[in-house]
């Protein structure tokens, strides 16, 4: 699934943000070569991350059009669906019906009255010299509580007689956040508008081994600014956290559940840092089996951010044509990453001991499960068939399962690992195209 990745900031695109690497994508024209034959493209996926999270129905289509000798012109436009729950802090179980252990966290889940559509378009025109390529990007993206507008460049040079490529890509995206006013279990004022823009810098290195084999070196850097926070989200903490300034807003409550005596509680906003520094390098190896007609890619990346979430993706693609029209092919991924700086089960904001895990109370605070340790592994199978009686039409069918789990960290566990995080996503897609 191709998802506009300058447009993190909304909810819907944040639940995705983790596994978007992982769902079947439409797949533009590449960086090095130039649009010959009229290309369209329909696409339906289907996710489903089971109870208490999200439903999701993509729509996409992919237009690739020849502007003439020197040029060519990419339009993909598509729509989201989206409905489920969403977790929005975490609690100790006392405060359950009926009650649970003081010591057990769990997660405080909206009902499944979520429903978020979102609607995109992305432009890409080329134009083609000797050894060179100039390209002009743009993009709009809109839902219910969030807009983009984005706009961009690429550069690409051949070199060697064209067995090595350079790319470079810069965008920009100017994003407004439109929160919903009303949501269950709602416990403070919620923030009506706010704006964040991203920059985003990509270098790719391409080159060809020989006739049968390639390897690629990406390089990206994405900076953002302004309103970092999920307005949807809080934070659970352990005492009055009115004291400190900036929470003096928040909702405190002096009793808290199967703690008699205790300071009591206070549910403050989720609150981050209002700039992100994010670095990633992605290296890829294909490898054509001529005994075979098949082709094996290997690839792993690695990134890193200033919020000292790291994160590294390993991934295994097997692609085997037969029966002349036929392919069929299967990725194996695996993926891990460590906590944000700031995250944590829980926190306090009082020198008294709690019954539960908690974090000292900062600056920022957020109990996101986005943001916390944990890794999953996602299998794949597709298979495509060419059709029509010159073989310029093609179906393709896809399914996955994306198994999410704090224990595929791979480093060290947190004490209590976010409960939210252990869930299985299953997607599926359909896909056709039709060369002109």
């Amino acid at each position: 699934m191709t998802i506009n990745i300058r447009s993190k900031s909304s909810t819907a695109i944040q639940s995705l943000s983790v596994i978007a690497l992982t769902l079947p994508g439409i797949k533009a024209a590449n960086a090095d070569s130039q649009i010959i034959k009229p290309k369209a493209t329909l696409q339906y996926s289907r996710i489903d991350e089971g109870k208490d999270h999200y439903k999701i129905d993509v729509y996409n289509s992919l237009l690739e059009l020849s502007l003439g000798s020197k040029s060519d012109l990419t339009i993909h436009a598509g729509r989201e669906v989206m409905t489920g729950a969403s977790m929005l802090y975490n609690q100790p179980a006392s405060r359950l019906t009926p009650p649970g252990s003081i010591h057990t966290i769990v997660n405080a889940v909206t009902g499944p009255t979520i429903v978020e559509k979102r609607t995109y378009i992305n432009a890409n025109a080329r134009y083609f010299a000797e050894e060179a390529t100039v390209g002009i990007i743009g993009d709009l993206s809109e839902e219910n509580d969030f807009s983009s507008k984005g706009v961009g460049f690429s550069l690409g040079r051949d070199f060697n007689q064209k067995n090595t490529q350079v790319n470079f890509t810069y965008l920009y995206s100017d994003n407004h956040l439109k929160p919903s006013p009303f949501e269950q279990l709602r416990v403070n004022p919620r923030v009506t508008s706010k704006y964040n823009h991203f920059h985003d810098f990509n270098l790719m290195l391409r080159q060809d081994l020989s006739d049968k084999n390639y390897i690629s070196q990406n390089f990206e850097y994405v900076s953002e600014h302004g309103y970092l926070n999920d307005p949807y989200k809080s934070c659970f903490v352990y005492g009055n956290a009115k004291t400190i300034p900036q929470y003096s807003g928040s909702l405190f409550i002096p009793n808290l559940p199967g703690d008699p005596g205790g300071p009591g509680f206070t549910i403050i906003p989720d609150t981050r840092p209002r700039e992100k520094g994010a670095f990633a390098s992605m290296t890829r190896f294909v490898q054509y089996i001529p005994y075979l007609e098949s082709s094996v890619h290997l690839g792993y990346r690695f990134a890193r951010n200033s919020w000292e979430i790291k994160s590294h993706t390993f991934h295994f693609d097997y692609y085997q044509p037969f029966l002349e029209d036929y392919e069929a092919s299967t990725r194996l991924r695996y993926y891990t990453q460590s906590k944000a700086k700031f995250y944590a089960i829980t926190f306090t904001a009082t020198p008294i001991p709690a019954p539960f895990d908690t974090a000292p109370l900062g600056k920022y605070a957020s109990e996101d499960w986005r943001l916390s340790k944990f890794g999953n592994i996602t299998y794949e199978l597709s298979l495509s068939r060419k059709f029509m009686s010159d073989k310029s039409g093609k179906i393709s069918f896809t399914g996955g399962i994306i198994d999410r789990r704090n224990k595929y960290y791979w480093g060290h566990q947190d004490k209590t690992p976010n409960p939210y995080n252990n869930f299985k996503t299953y997607y599926g897609s359909i896909e056709l195209v039709f060369e002109m």
